[in-house]
């Protein structure tokens, strides 16, 4: 991540310090590019923030400044916050966001684990959790008792932890240590119960005793990995629920269930092999996946801009979301953008499709021809008998213009790789430039203003600003010029038996997730007509029934079925230009 990141934490009454504790050494740890922002204060959180060597803004979130990131650690954000910074263009990274605002988040970033009601996060990365390095699990009776529920404890969970277990007989007062927070309001400790009054780091301090009680959260992680079994008492059903999910011994909500207490305390083991949380290694840190984010100059919907719209998939290094205004399917790439050099044409497409680009340029012009006379049935005959002007723009190393220029169209390519232009233009005798369609001047660089057709086979995809380009496109072509493209198709049968597995697999210089119905819709707004849809791609092998396809005659009439229902996993779209 190179560039300003805003970290703003919770200093919420009620959720104690951890979210403004995290906060800090995450921006200590980016250094100088990372400023914390606090809204309100206390007296302890000045004090925690003093201590902390990163800049840090007091008060509402800045309304000026350029941030190329902003990192939420509040556990539940209010989409207020997070609308102003999308609105303001900054990306948003959510860490074990829990409220209705998690599907808005542009990246999500789960170290605890999540309810199945929760959406699933870019990435579950326990690593990320700052664990001491893992111990054995004690043996032997316990002795000494730490209870500490962090630094507010609003609940007065410490006081009825106490109580509960000297009144029950579990624990003798003097073995148990109160842990006091820089927030807790007045609790009623026994005179005979120790007292840590706002230890500096507790995590140090955890190996000395033979049991922790605490709520659910970090603490009890890093009790689990210095070896000390644990006993949770939460404050709520959400808590209580985030306990069963990661297997620890839960104990109840707000005051001690005293019969899950004498069934772990009775049974040493049992309380120790739940207290061993399986945590996975540590390959990257919190700091390293934040300084790996890379984000675009130009986030929100590829075609229409809006930028506050919910997710509907989430990987490690992309984001999809639906435009909540014009529909459109977009992603969000948080990787290094993907060159188009000689890998992508040879070692990668092999990989693809078992041959390189130039091997299927023969099949590539083939197809090329079948599409030549879709374009041809339905553009206007010429009436001054010059040759029709076609731009075929990701030209390649040109299969199509060679195909075009067959059937008597003059052929011009654009394409962003250099050696592919460098081909049409010595080997193929064609006309072409390497430029991408955003920096194109046909009159300056082709001597025309317009064309009778523009193509774009499996090239609109890759487009980032979408919208625009359709709107320059429909600049280039004619009144009566032909559009037309190819591209993957969202409704084919690989989307509509596995979305999720769809957009995974989808490459990520992918940038929409095109479908008949919403190209038609995109279509009309920047002037085109949609004349034609052919369905292309079927597959029979990836329907759910494909032990059927393996019968004999199961293929042929899976393929009647994907063709009759228009299943093909890609499509070519032929559209009109309309009056301007």
């Amino acid at each position: 991540m190179k560039g300003r990141v805003l970290i703003l934490p919770s200093v919420r009454k009620g959720d104690g310090l951890g979210h403004l504790k995290r906060s800090c050494a995450l921006a200590e740890q980016l250094g100088t590019s990372a400023v914390l922002n606090i809204p309100e204060s206390s007296r302890a959180v000045r004090e925690l923030v003093k201590s902390c060597s990163a800049e840090c803004i007091w008060g509402p979130p800045p309304d000026k400044g350029r941030w190329d990131l902003a990192v939420l650690d509040q556990r539940n954000s209010d989409k207020t916050l997070i609308f102003r910074l999308l609105d303001r263009g900054i990306p948003v990274v959510g860490i074990d966001e829990g409220g209705s605002s998690r599907t808005y988040c542009s990246y999500l970033i789960d170290m605890l684990p999540f309810p199945d009601s929760w959406s699933l996060p870019n990435i579950y990365a326990p690593g990320f959790l700052d664990l001491p390095v893992r111990k054995p699990m004690k043996q032997g009776e316990i002795c000494s008792v730490l209870v500490t529920f962090g630094g507010e404890d609003p609940f007065r969970l410490t006081e009825k932890a106490i109580g509960f277990f000297i009144r029950r007989g579990f624990f003798d007062p003097s073995m148990m240590t109160a842990v006091l927070g820089p927030l807790f309001s007045s609790q009623t400790i026994p005179s005979n119960v120790n007292v840590l009054d706002k230890p500096g780091n507790l995590k140090e301090l955890l190996p000395r005793y033979d049991l922790v009680v605490t709520s659910f959260g970090l603490t009890a992680y890093e009790a689990a990995a210095s070896g000390v079994p644990v006993l949770i008492l939460n404050p709520g059903r959400y808590h209580q629920k985030l306990t069963s999910l990661s297997g620890f011994p839960g104990i109840g909500v707000l005051k001690p269930n005293e019969r899950k207490v004498r069934k772990f305390l009775g049974d040493p083991d049992l309380l120790r092999r739940r207290s061993v949380v399986p945590v996975p290694e540590k390959n990257e840190s919190l700091k390293d996946r934040i300084n790996r984010i890379r984000t675009h100059p130009f986030p929100g919907c590829r075609v229409c801009g809006k930028k506050i719209n919910p997710a509907i998939g989430r990987f490690p290094e992309k984001t999809y979301f639906r435009c909540s205004h014009c529909g459109t399917v977009y992603m969000e790439r948080f990787s290094k953008e993907k060159g188009y050099g000689r890998d992508y044409f040879f070692s990668d497409y092999r990989k693809q499709y078992g041959r390189t680009y130039l091997e299927d340029f023969e099949h590539i012009r083939e197809q090329g021809r079948r599409r030549v006379r879709a374009i041809k049935e339905i553009l206007p005959v010429s009436g001054n008998g010059k040759a029709r002007t076609l731009l075929d723009i990701g030209c390649a190393y040109g299969p199509f213009l060679s195909a075009a220029h067959e059937e008597g169209f003059a052929v011009f390519g654009i394409d962003v790789s250099e050696p592919a232009v460098r081909f049409v233009r010595s080997e193929l005798g064609f006309s072409g430039c390497s430029v991408s369609l955003e920096d194109f001047e046909p009159a300056s660089m082709c001597n025309r203003g317009t064309f009778d057709v523009v193509t774009l086979w499996y090239v609109a995809e890759h487009i980032e600003r979408l919208g625009a380009m359709l709107e320059k496109i429909s600049g280039f072509l004619h009144k009566g010029g032909v559009l037309a493209l190819a591209t993957p198709n969202g409704k084919g049968i690989s989307g509509r038996t596995g979305w999720t597995d769809f957009l995974r697999d989808s490459p990520d210089d992918h940038y929409t997730v095109w479908t008949p119905g919403w190209t038609k819709k995109v279509l009309r707004k920047y002037g085109f007509s949609l004349r034609k849809v052919i369905h292309a791609g079927h597959h029979p092998e990836r329907f759910p029934c494909r032990r059927i396809a393996r019968r004999r005659g199961g293929y042929a009439l899976l393929s009647v079925i994907s063709r009759t229902f228009r299943l093909g996993d890609t499509f070519e779209v032929y559209a009109v230009k309309q009056d301007g």
